[in-house]
């Protein structure tokens, strides 16, 4: 079989009869029922009672029941409660939590308020990490033939956890679909860890409402599974009555419009889309109404799924849109984030370890598509001006894999032989117009066969700054260190130096450093983005601005605010902005908008079209489309048990855009 072929044989004709991959139906009836068994969840418990469930949404209270300490052998404490699930992860704090499903409407997603009742706080508690099956099963009383194993110490230190864990009681999992029913998850955590303080909060009760962002239509044809179905879910007797239309598949996003382009984004910025780009698709841009240009993206979602079945649609703002059509000099400005990016004002930073590109869709030919928020400031009398502010910049260069298995890279190696003093690297920062450093951050990795203990010595600039000791460790334990300083920058040119010192030959991997630094507000070196911590009234004074920029509030990054009222002064510009809380801010001229990596015209969501039907499908990288077409030809009406077999061929950019939206992760 040629290279980069993946077949898969499916018969779907004959009534129920089936064969995959070589499988009888009857093992498949065996192995989905097993598999069933163990996947479903249980029926709701006692502790969740519901007061409301309606066409709006849900209000419910969960009481989790006294809770239970038990200190094991090794100074970790065990939590417990009643009516508890044990959901964490390998790795993971092993923090008790319950997971209730709610049935929601056919379009539209779902909010979340939560209350919290009595709060009870536990000290100098060391809540134990969560290990795999079978090191569970074994831990206490060793392997066969051996000692049995002592549990290794507890060490706040080696958590990449900081403040409390969950960082919410109350959070919505994926949506997914029972049968006909969209089904939202709400995971509640009772009990929450800060593994930095050792203290342990439990909650007496929460209460949820969860609300729906539109109102559901009368769909309740019956299934053989409403009855377990309905037990599953807080309102199941509502749910029921709300399946998805089966004339109509709602679940492809991509009916709202004929027109797709598909945009992959690398860098988090301001971005534009000429009418002149479309051309170039083969597009005419004088046959687009301007008004249904809309933009959509798969937003924040789990890692390698499962995925939303639907996106976010972005505000987007079109230059010269008000003449009631799109020219080749007119633009589509929208706010993007990389695959890598910083959410909550930079306090969080998401690696996606799978994509390297983050993925848009621009569509038109549908509904009116959403506009960013726009408005003038308030008065300026007497209004402070702010000519400097905070920003936050990361370095992180996946460049060396040091482990076998692929999956550990890193940026730079440190290596000291065992007859040197002393090793040493050098990383240019690259900030712009720095005035002073307050904080340096990042990760390191133990190196194999080092000596017990490591220590390094930081400089900024020449200056030592700290020193880091850590002892050995695997790298499933990285030491995260944070540096707190206050030394003035160089205009030009700044670095930090990572000094490698001791007796014995060692080897220490660097990660990743986040700078946080206090920068002036300018343009010279392109866009730009900068956090206000405090809230009021303020006149943002920018210097080095090349033409009219455009001025986006990026606080919440999926709903961008637009600033279109500025004083300006030859190169400098004045915004003045109300803040209501902590912001984000992102600053560019037409010259600096950033060019999307690559943008095509997709037919997205075609798989679920009815005429694309086969018992044999072929699975190809779009490079091989051809010979892979010539390849179907053979299977096609000779496959020995199926009769008249029909085969397809469909490429894997296919399969990313119907089921994550375009983005480029196994999960899909």
């Amino acid at each position: 079989m040629p290279a980069g072929f993946k077949v898969v044989s499916v018969r779907q004709s004959g009534g129920l009869t089936c064969r995959v991959l070589g499988l009888d139906w009857a093992d498949m009836i065996w192995k989905l029922a097993l598999t069933a068994f163990l996947l479903l969840p249980l029926p709701l418990g006692a502790g969740v009672s519901v007061h409301r469930a309606d066409s709006f949404g849900v209000v419910f209270r969960y009481e989790p029941g006294p809770v239970r300490l038990e200190k094991g052998i090794s100074g970790e404490v065990s939590v417990e409660f009643p009516d508890a699930d044990h959901l964490a992860q390998p790795g993971e704090l092993d923090l008790p939590s319950k997971v209730v499903r709610i049935g929601i409407p056919q379009t539209g997603g779902v909010r979340l308020k939560v209350k919290t009742g009595p709060v009870e706080t536990f000290d100098r508690i060391a809540v134990p990490l969560a290990v795999p099956c079978e090191e569970k099963g074994s831990r206490g009383r060793g392997a066969e033939g051996s000692s049995p194993r002592a549990p290794e110490p507890w060490n706040p230190g080696t958590l990449d956890f900081s403040g409390f864990v969950p960082g919410s009681v109350a959070e919505f999992g994926p949506v997914e679909q029972f049968r006909d029913i969209r089904v939202v998850e709400v995971r509640l955590s009772p009990v929450r860890y800060d593994p930095g303080a050792r203290v342990l909060k439990v909650y007496d009760r929460i209460d949820i409402e969860v609300s729906f962002e539109e109102q559901p239509f009368s769909n309740s044809r019956p299934d053989p599974l409403d009855g377990p179905i309905c037990r599953l879910l807080l309102n199941g007797d509502q749910a029921l009555g709300w399946k998805l239309d089966q004339e109509q598949d709602r679940r492809n996003f991509f009916d709202r419009a004929p027109h797709w382009v598909k945009v992959r984004v690398c860098s988090t910025g301001i971005h534009s889309i000429s009418g002149s780009d479309l051309e170039e698709l083969g597009v005419g841009p004088a046959g687009i109404d301007p008004a249904t240009l809309a933009m959509f993206t798969l937003g924040e979602h789990s890692l390698n799924g499962p995925y939303p079945d639907s996106m976010l649609e972005v505000p987007i703002f079109i230059e010269g849109e008000e003449d009631g059509r799109l020219d080749p000099d007119d633009r589509v400005v929208f706010y993007g984030l990389g695959a890598n990016h910083w959410t909550n004002r930079c306090s969080v930073y998401v690696s996606n370890y799978y994509a390297r590109h983050n993925v848009y869709w621009l569509a038109w030919g549908g509904g009116p598509g959403r506009r960013m928020a726009r408005g003038l400031g308030p008065d300026t009398t007497g209004t402070r001006i702010v000519r400097t502010a905070r920003s936050v910049l990361r370095q992180e260069h996946d460049l060396e894999c040091p482990a076998r298995s692929g999956l550990l890279w890193v940026w730079r190696t440190i290596t000291k032989d065992s007859d040197r003093e002393a090793a040493s690297i050098d990383i240019d920062l690259g900030l712009d117009y720095p005035l002073k450093v307050e904080r340096v951050s990042g990760r390191l990795f133990s190196g194999p066969k080092s000596s017990a203990d490591h220590e390094i010595v930081a400089y900024l600039n020449h200056r030592p700054i700290d020193t880091l000791r850590f002892y050995a460790a695997p790298a499933s334990s990285p030491f995260d260190f944070v540096v707190d300083t206050a030394l003035p920058v160089n205009f030009s040119r700044n670095t930090v130096t990572l000094e490698l010192r001791g007796q014995g030959g060692k080897k220490v991997f660097l990660d990743y450093l986040e700078v946080e630094y206090l920068r002036r507000l300018s343009l010279y070196s392109g866009q730009l983005r900068f956090l206000w911590d405090d809230t009021g009234t303020y006149r943002f004074s920018l210097r080095d601005v090349a033409g009219l920029p455009v001025i986006l509030d990026v606080t919440e990054p999926w709903a961008p605010k637009m600033s279109d009222g500025f004083e300006r002064d030859r190169d400098r510009v004045c915004f003045c902005r109300r803040v209501f809380r902590p912001a984000e801010f992102c600053v560019a001229t037409p010259g600096q908008f950033l060019r999307p990596e690559r943008i095509e015209l997709r037919r997205p969501g075609r798989l679920t079209e009815p005429g694309l039907r086969a018992d044999y499908w072929v699975v190809t990288p779009a490079e091989f489309l051809a010979p892979a077409q010539k390849f179907a030809r053979y299977p096609a009406g000779r496959i020995p048990w199926i009769p008249y077999a029909r085969v397809e061929v469909v490429t894997l950019e296919d399969i990313y855009d119907h089921y994550s939206f375009g983005v480029e992760e196994p999960g899909a």
